[in-house]
């Protein structure tokens, strides 16, 4: 056989032969719904031997894929966590309750501190007893109400400025999750 048979027969045998690597892998899903996947049988524990399913893969050796040369895909950016896999969403729902609490309650306090201001001059100016006995009665009782809006001020500030503010660092999520 001379050498140039020989090569057109070499390039036939590689045109026509394309080699195969066989891989196994097995799935299973536990019972939290997480889907699992192996190719060793004996990592796939015992109770989901039922649920196991085997599949084969075949991947041609010697080809390039389709996508090759194109630019590769992006990634897509994950939203960042704490140690707790907690996102910023999760953060930010624990301390919206306070922000709630810390709005209303000063909106109160500030419109109780006017209805005060607004009682103690009608009282500076009126000269019927029953009137000034009156107005005493309603600035008494709309400053008890103000303590109470105060308190919840007071506790509002103190989870978002200490408590919770403490409980993100010791999570370490980023403090500015905290805020609206």
């Amino acid at each position: 056989m001379n050498m140039r048979s020989l090569q057109i027969l070499l390039g036939l045998y590689c045109l026509l032969v394309v080699s195969f690597s066989h891989a196994q892998v097995y799935k299973w899903v536990d019972d939290s719904g997480t889907v699992h996947f192996t190719d060793d049988p004996a990592n796939v524990p015992e109770i989901y031997w039922d649920r196991l399913e085997e599949k084969k893969i075949i991947k041609e050796e010697g080809r390039k894929p389709l996508d090759e040369g194109k630019s590769p895909k992006r990634r897509v950016q994950r939203e960042p966590t704490d140690r707790f896999g907690r996102r910023k969403s999760w953060w930010r729902d624990r301390a919206s309750k306070w922000w709630l609490q810390l709005e209303n309650a000063t909106s109160q306090h500030q419109r109780i501190t006017k209805e005060v201001e607004e009682a103690r001059e009608v009282l500076e100016k009126a000269r019927n007893d029953g009137k000034r006995r009156r107005f005493r009665r309603k600035i008494k009782r709309l400053q008890k109400e103000d303590e109470q809006y105060r308190a919840q001020i007071d506790e509002a500030k103190h989870m978002l400025n200490d408590i919770l503010l403490d409980e993100a660092r010791m999570a370490g999520a980023d403090p500015s999750w905290l805020r609206p």
